[in-house]
């Protein structure tokens, strides 16, 4: 059987890997165009082996989507009892699959409890600079991963005329 770090390095290192990530690329794109910009050039960053960028565009990016379907920020520290003023989740998911909704994780944890969670990939510290080392392929996929995974939970953003 094959482990999660295996797993990923199996993906990480296949040609497949590529033809998903332009899938999502392109999925995102089709649904949020005011962001294909942003959305295409952490993507080509990514595939530049530029992590540095493509994993700081996508942090940015996981707030916008959350923002554009539930018009609350992702990364604020009230936002789980805003989220559960919302029908964000589409139903029948188990509550495993919500979880990065309704509660904090590596990702968004504020700076007092980032010793709780063994991974470091932290948007907080990333953007305000507090680490430099977060410049790989494998963090660069996770964070595609996230954007893949909060759109995939999200359905679809609210238009415009829907405001």
């Amino acid at each position: 059987m094959i482990n999660f770090k295996e797993s990923v390095n199996l993906i990480s290192n296949s040609r497949y890997n590529r033809k998903r990530i332009k899938s999502i690329e392109r999925r995102l794109v089709e649904k949020y165009p005011n962001r294909e910009k942003i959305i295409k050039t952490a993507i080509k960053q990514h595939f530049k082996s530029d992590y540095i960028s493509s994993i700081t565009i996508l942090l940015t990016q996981v707030d916008g989507l959350f923002f554009d379907v539930t018009k609350k920020k992702y990364f604020s520290k009230d936002r789980s009892s805003e989220i559960k003023k919302f029908n964000i989740i589409k139903s029948g998911l188990v509550d495993l699959l919500i979880k990065p909704f309704k509660e904090y994780t590596a990702i968004n944890a504020s700076e007092e409890y980032l010793h709780d969670y063994p991974v470091k990939l932290n948007r907080h510290e990333i953007l305000h600079g507090a680490v430099t080392d977060f410049d790989t392929e494998l963090n660069s996929l996770k964070i595609i991963s996230l954007v893949n995974f909060m759109d995939e939970m999200l359905g679809q953003p609210i238009k415009k005329t829907d405001r």
